[in-house]
């Protein structure tokens, strides 16, 4: 079943609808695991960097059942019957476009291959592969296309069974992010749809942190309302930073095909500059509140300069837009060591040397990417004389 989710924000006016875990007894490391964590054992984490450290000498974490998606071939007589394969999703695309006037600044994201591998390497559940979604989608709207080396992250702590949802992502348009609870469902709104405010919680707190080089990080913390993700990001928009912003996003989980994880994902932000003209406010209010849902439109293959073009209507869209192609991630392994080696860096060296002793080598598993790299002393050699 294939359930579309759409949540949109007017101007702050509601209209619809790195983590370091240490994998050994060294008490001493000052980082706790949050409590909706399911995890067993000893392990220390905080909400920062996004690793796991384990030491084999000690009992692994039982890992989290694998959903393999697997294709069937069904043999009736001498004809083989092979289901139809889940559609491959479009590539990642963003635009950002300036009105006319000058008075509007439109920014249009698909990220329906972004969302699939998150579900992919999370192996989240329906809601929390909503949530995941729509956080991920909101992240790339607010930090793309801003200056070379700002990033954001978004946490939402909230009362639900999904926990802690965390998404990062910066200016080059890389965007990654986990559920500490993924595979935690909540039952179906009444209307049939994946109730995501029930599994993110309708309270809580939202914490968006900006940071910019050169410049202490700036965050704002907001208490959670709705849990739909948008709603509560734009409001955080509107009491913190203070700005006209309207933001819609839309993940439809699942689809006609069996094995389609996600057929529709994507996201609008709408920023009114200073100065704005009454007409240019009741132009774009008319246009966002006619707009079908952007799961809806991608699905029927909806361009991204269609879009802007409905959402700036008898406003007018300058040509030039510029163009990014985002990505999940980074989540290669040679980009993952060197954060990784500074996560390390953070242990005393005689303890990484009784971890060493013990079990020969440390793995440091990202949660962001799912991805584990093994250091071996070798590997580990200048932080041990440091």
């Amino acid at each position: 079943m294939s359930h579309a989710l759409f949540s949109r924000t007017i101007f702050g006016t509601h209209v619809q609808a790195n983590s370091i875990s240490v994998r050994a007894t060294k008490s001493h490391i000052p980082h706790r695991l949050p409590e909706d964590s399911k995890s067993k054992g000893t392990s220390l984490s905080s909400q920062q960097h996004g690793f796991w450290f384990r030491s084999h000498s000690n009992k692994m974490r039982a890992c989290r059942q694998r959903r393999l998606m697997q294709c069937v071939a069904s043999q009736e007589g001498e004809n083989i019957h092979v289901p139809t394969l889940p559609p491959t999703p479009p590539n990642p695309e963003m635009l950002r476009t300036i009105a006319v006037n000058g008075e509007v600044v439109v920014t249009v994201a698909e990220t329906t291959a972004i969302v699939v591998e998150a579900i992919q390497r999370q192996q989240t559940a329906p809601t929390a592969s909503a949530a995941l979604g729509r956080c991920l989608t909101s992240a790339l709207l607010l930090s793309s296309f801003r200056g070379e080396g700002e990033q954001i992250q978004i946490t939402f702590n909230g009362s639900g069974p999904l926990g802690t949802m965390n998404v990062i992502s910066n200016f080059e348009g890389h965007v990654r992010g986990y559920v500490c609870n993924p595979g935690a469902e909540v039952p179906l709104r009444e209307d049939g749809q994946l109730d995501v405010g029930s599994g993110v919680g309708r309270s809580g707190t939202l914490s968006v942190v900006r940071s910019m080089p050169g410049l202490p990080p700036y965050t704002g913390t907001v208490a959670i309302t709705t849990g739909e993700v948008a709603e509560d990001i734009a409001t955080y928009i509107r009491d913190s930073e203070q700005v006209a912003t309207a933001l819609g996003v839309g993940v439809a989980v699942g689809g006609p095909v069996p094995g389609t994880l996600c057929s529709a994902a994507g996201g609008f932000l709408v920023q009114v500059l200073p100065l704005v003209s009454p007409e240019t406010l009741d132009n774009l209010e008319h246009n966002m509140q006619t707009l079908p849902p952007m799961s809806t439109l991608l699905q029927q293959g909806v361009s991204l300069a269609q879009i802007t073009d409905m959402l700036l209507e008898g406003i007018g869209a300058s040509p030039g837009a510029q163009t990014m192609t985002p990505l999940y991630g980074p989540c290669e392994t040679e980009l993952l060591r060197p954060r990784m080696l500074r996560a390390i860096s953070a242990i005393p060296p005689p303890e990484i040397n009784e971890i060493l002793e013990e079990s020969g080598h440390i793995e440091v598993k990202c949660e962001f990417c799912q991805e584990a790299v093994q250091f071996e002393r070798e590997d580990l050699k200048q932080l041990l004389l440091d």
